[in-house]
């Protein structure tokens, strides 16, 4: 609420990469689960909202990614500038969009079927590709593993980046919410500085 009175644009960034990362991470736990181990079929409508789901959320987060990367170009130099941290940013968007790239190429390598639809925005960006007698399966290869290290590079980047903040900020709001615990914590680190240890 704090945020949303501030900067609207801050809060729209937030929001939409919060809940794409929420989204995504919900929904790729459960397409894994349900179509690596218990096999769903594609045509599955389970398989079917899962697929939306994906293509949904996933727009989502590109969206607040995008929004991020803007904000951080016509804000650069100035106070503001403070709350970006481009390098992360640009990091996940690559991840992103050559997710997206991926599930374009997975399809247009395969025949059309209805049931295509429903990853709709995957299926946007394969049916202009489709006609093109290229070898999409094979692109798709190499696209994947491409995407695999940037999505490992942009994991083992968090701790490096401002995007820590995501864990720390609600450890930090937990440690407020819990006032005796925070001032024991203190006096246990103070003593521990002081060399004396806590007192028992």
């Amino acid at each position: 609420r704090q945020l949303y009175r501030d900067d609207r644009v801050r809060w729209t960034r937030h929001i939409l990469i919060y809940w794409g990362f929420v989204g995504l991470w919900i929904l790729d736990a459960a397409f894994f689960f349900f179509t690596k181990i218990l096999n769903v079929p594609p045509r599955h409508p389970f398989h079917l909202f899962l697929d939306f789901g994906l293509d949904l959320y996933g727009g989502v987060l590109l969206l607040g990614l995008a929004v991020a990367l803007i904000r951080a170009y016509f804000v650069r130099g100035s106070k503001s500038s403070i709350y970006n941290d481009t390098p992360a940013v640009t990091l996940f968007f690559v991840v992103v969009v050559t997710g997206f790239m991926l599930e374009a190429l997975r399809l247009a390598s395969v025949p059309y079927q209805s049931y295509m639809a429903w990853s709709f925005l995957g299926l946007a960006l394969a049916m202009p590709i489709r006609s093109m007698n290229w070898p999409w399966a094979a692109w798709h290869e190499w696209l994947w593993i491409f995407h695999a290290v940037a999505a490992s590079a942009s994991i083992a980047y968090i701790p490096l980046s401002r995007m820590v903040h995501v864990f720390a900020v609600p450890v930090g709001r937990l440690l407020e919410s819990q006032q005796a615990l925070l001032a024991a914590k203190v006096r246990s680190v103070g003593l521990g500085l002081m060399g004396r240890g806590p007192t028992r």
